[in-house]
């Protein structure tokens, strides 16, 4: 348990320090990015939270599950990840992890899925 306390503290620091490299996207300019080629998209909610509501299309990788940083670093490098969660600080912490790892085209959806749904943005749900 200590090591995963560590590790989370870690994001917080990599978070400050890496945000600015990190494209922090609008929900309409987010929306644009998904319908492109070459990307991957991911939800780094709890999976409750995904089966609730969450992007169409969108991969789940718990940011709190203790194989997170073993599964977020999986994801393919030649790709753009569009990560989001629901406000937009464990998606910010998760690419400012993933370029710390040489992860080069990472997106964060600005304001999460909240932002994502005051723009009357669609979500599905798996209820």
């Amino acid at each position: 348990m200590p090591r995963f306390l560590v590790f989370l503290l870690s994001l917080g620091l990599f978070a400050a320090l890496a945000k600015a490299d990190v494209e922090q996207a609008s929900p309409q300019r987010f929306s644009s990015l998904i319908q492109q080629d070459n990307v991957i998209l991911v939800d780094v909610r709890t999976q409750a939270e995904a089966d609730s509501e969450k992007l169409a299309g969108a991969q789940v990788i718990d940011f709190y599950a203790s194989d997170f940083a073993e599964r977020i670093q999986e994801l393919p490098r030649d790709k753009t990840l569009l990560l989001y969660c629901r406000s937009g600080n464990r998606s910010g912490k998760t690419a400012a992890f993933l370029r710390s790892k040489g992860f080069a085209k990472l997106v964060n959806l600005e304001g999460g899925i909240i932002a994502w749904k005051a723009a009357r943005l669609p979500v599905v749900s798996s209820e």
